[in-house]
């Protein structure tokens, strides 16, 4: 489950420290050794000085005529480097009650601060309650070894706890595995995030849950493997011509994303009618029961 940490610092140190320390240290993909930060993580919540300082440089930014350079739709990031074992990142997300009371604008908060949807991460994150009450959650697990990823599959979801993260308190996420739904916190809140990724999640999926009924519902909007998949609606939709039908080809045997490779096999399927049996059968023996899948069917048609 998604791990509630006690840990304390008397130590202050700054995010560039805590980059330097996780770069040594940390190995993204070992849950134990993120959760072994969680110590340094609360020295940078010491630190009451960093997010004021860059948000500062972001205003000073904005004051030259330029876009700020590590701003997002909920926060800052304040550090980010690629070491031998990944990628790690340090972040602030500042998490507000509902700004409007017009249902339409309430679901676009919704939707552009991740309230009220029920997803994973493709990242380890470890994070800590900076400022207020914080935010509100449900939280739940599924095993991703027993899924394809397939829009719409039954997945097993099982409920774990409701919780808060409040100033000092410190949760672990694990990747591709813990589900949660976050809620409007009663006031105004930050927390504190440090992000690890081990491979680029440019090719790991991030998914959307309806957790009542079981179901993927869709990949999660603004996931790079969703955004990567707009290309081929319009290939489908303009044709092919022979270098990219044979481009088409390549990702769907050699791409990193099951996703991707499955979208690859269906595009063929479509731009290359008299071709697409052939095309398709190398996808029979993917490693991903999804691409299997979807190659099964073109063949099944």
């Amino acid at each position: 489950m998604a791990i509630s940490i006690t840990c304390k610092s008397n130590s202050e140190i700054s995010p560039d420290e805590l980059m330097e320390w996780v770069i040594d240290n940390v190995d993204p993909a070992d849950n134990e050794s993120m959760i072994s930060a969680a110590e340094r993580l609360c020295a940078l919540k010491n630190n009451r000085n960093f997010v004021i300082d860059g948000i500062r440089r972001e205003m000073l930014s904005i004051a030259d005529g330029q876009e700020p350079r590590y701003a997002s739709n909920q926060g800052t990031i304040h550090c980010q480097n690629m070491g031998p074992k990944g990628r790690f990142i340090v972040r602030t997300v500042i998490w507000t009650p509902p700004l409007t009371k017009n249902l339409r604008s309430r679901v676009m908060q919704d939707k552009i601060l991740s309230y009220a949807s029920a997803h994973d991460h493709n990242f380890s994150l470890l994070t800590i309650g900076y400022h207020g009450s914080g935010y509100k959650t449900d939280i739940y697990e599924y095993d991703p070894s027993s899924i394809s990823g397939a829009i719409g599959e039954t997945v097993e979801i099982k409920f774990l706890e409701h919780t808060s993260l409040p100033e000092d308190k410190i949760l672990y996420f694990r990747p591709n595995r813990d589900i949660h739904v976050q809620l409007y916190p009663d006031e105004v809140s930050i927390s504190l995030n440090l992000m690890g990724d081990p491979n680029g999640n440019a090719t790991r999926a991030q998914y959307e849950f309806d957790v009542q009924n079981g179901k993927i519902l869709n990949l999660l909007d603004g996931n790079a493997v969703r955004v990567s998949l707009a290309p081929f609606a319009l290939i489908e939709c303009l044709g092919a011509d022979e270098n990219l039908i044979d481009l088409l080809s390549f990702v769907a045997k050699e791409h990193q994303s099951p996703h991707i490779r499955s979208r690859a096999y269906s595009t063929l399927s479509r731009v290359c009618k008299k071709e697409k049996y052939q095309l398709a059968v190398p996808g029979l023996l993917d490693s991903s029961r999804l691409v299997s899948e979807t190659a099964r069917s073109i063949l099944e048609q």
